[in-house]
């Protein structure tokens, strides 16, 4: 999302509220889709994957070699910077997302019933894709959100009935494990998302920061995009730095993120620190 003009400021604010079904890999997307030097190496890449629909919610996608330069990003290849996570095919490599889950297929048993993955392979669209190294990377796509795992076994594609067991790594990953089974169940059973809390409200306002800034408004025209004019006024007439310190801070912080500190949105997946304080899983913002 990008703030192109400025009718209402309020109004601006709805345009941020797919938001509410973004896991904190897609929230890593929307802060890297929108570093410039990322857009220009996107629309010069070179090495783009080929595909093909094979069925009606399955598509195959085969990336013919590897593409260093996306890798530099984290990124398997280049998705299209103008789109959200929920809208174009996110592949985040292994190194820079661990807290992806594996699953297995292999021949399904008489009798073996429905688990998360059986669901989500029946229920949801599928985009496959296989590395340059073999490796097989798949998107489960959701009405309410998207979800990365990596897949083994047979065919995912094949003629036979398959069972999708889970394939969980050590001790020291279950925390990363617990939340990206945790938000692969909310997107395979269409959870509704519930409103902005926390530190998803942090991110928000950060991301809302960093647009706000690159379309040329001022510190009080952001915050009447977050707040309520009344409130904005009170706060400016008072004299008090208070809430244009905290759009300082906010979009400090965007702008961390947007250079490099979605890594750590990545990387951390599972113990991301309380937003509205100083720091986001180890990047401090500016006071």
């Amino acid at each position: 999302m990008r703030i192109r003009h400025v009718c209402e400021f309020r109004d601006i604010l709805m345009r941020y509220d797919y938001t509410a079904h973004l896991s904190l890999s897609d929230w890593a997307w929307e802060f890297l889709r929108r570093n410039r030097r990322l857009q220009s190496n996107a629309f010069r890449r070179s090495v783009t994957p080929r595909g093909k629909e094979t069925a009606g919610h399955l598509t195959r996608l085969t990336l013919p070699r590897r593409d260093r330069l996306a890798e530099t990003w984290g990124l398997v290849c280049f998705p299209d910077p103008n789109l959200s996570a929920l809208a174009t095919d996110v592949f985040w490599s292994d190194r820079a997302y661990s807290a992806k889950i594996g699953i297995h297929g292999r021949e399904r048993m008489t009798g073996e019933g429905e688990e998360l993955f059986d669901r989500g392979v029946r229920q949801c669209r599928l985009t496959h894709m296989t590395d340059a190294l073999a490796q097989q990377h798949v998107l489960l796509r959701g009405p309410n959100g998207v979800v990365q795992i990596r897949y083994r076994g047979l065919p995912l594609f094949g003629d036979q009935s398959l069972k999708f067991d889970t394939l969980l790594g050590g001790r020291r990953r279950l925390g990363q494990q617990a939340r990206a089974l945790e938000q692969a169940a909310r997107v395979i059973d269409g959870v509704e998302a519930g409103p902005l809390q926390g530190q998803r409200v942090g991110l928000r306002n950060a991301l809302v920061a960093v647009d706000a800034f690159d379309a040329g408004l001022t510190y009080r025209e952001t915050a009447m995009i977050l707040y309520d004019n009344r409130r904005v006024a009170d706060a400016w007439r008072s004299g008090s730095t208070a809430m244009k310190s905290e759009m300082v801070r906010r979009l400090a912080m965007g702008q961390r993120l947007r250079a490099g500190g979605y890594f750590s949105l990545l990387k951390d997946a599972c113990r991301v620190t309380a937003i509205p304080g100083s720091q986001v899983d180890g990047w401090r913002t500016a006071n």
